[in-house]
């Protein structure tokens, strides 16, 4: 129960996520901007091909600095490389997709992905879905 107006400040981890969440919103708009500037000018496995080389340094850096190599180990590699393959695919394709498409269109599309992801859950990976979530998704 909140007893003053001191307790219902929220915390700095929480204040700190929604500042990333909202850098992180800027940069990915950034990045479709950038996608569809070059779109009429390089091919969308180009675009992905560099797209990912520049985000290995960063990467590369954070685990250096937060010293977390060991996270990488995994008992399941063929699982990690399915998952890459399918987030390869899905990047190329999406990429595709922004510099084919107006930008409304590219956008009302990108936001059917929630309604797919409950409706593939429940389908292949076999989740429980109730009611109330179909009725969102209808």
């Amino acid at each position: 129960m909140i007893t003053s107006r001191a307790d219902a400040r929220p915390s700095l981890s929480v204040l700190r996520g929604i500042a990333l969440k909202i850098g992180s919103t800027l940069v990915f708009s950034g990045m479709v901007v950038l996608i569809k500037t070059v779109g009429d000018r390089v091919p969308a496995g180009e675009v992905t091909f560099f797209r990912n080389l520049f985000a290995i340094p960063p990467v590369v850096l954070f685990f250096a600095l937060t010293r977390s190599w060991v996270d990488l180990k995994t008992n399941r590699p063929l699982g990690h490389l399915g998952r890459s393959l399918f987030g390869a695919t899905a990047m190329v394709l999406s990429f595709a997709g922004l510099q084919m498409l107006p930008m409304a269109e590219a956008t009302a599309i990108a936001f059917a992905a929630p309604i797919l992801t409950v409706a593939m859950a429940a389908i292949f990976l076999h989740e429980r879905v109730r009611a109330h979530r179909w009725t969102a998704v209808v």
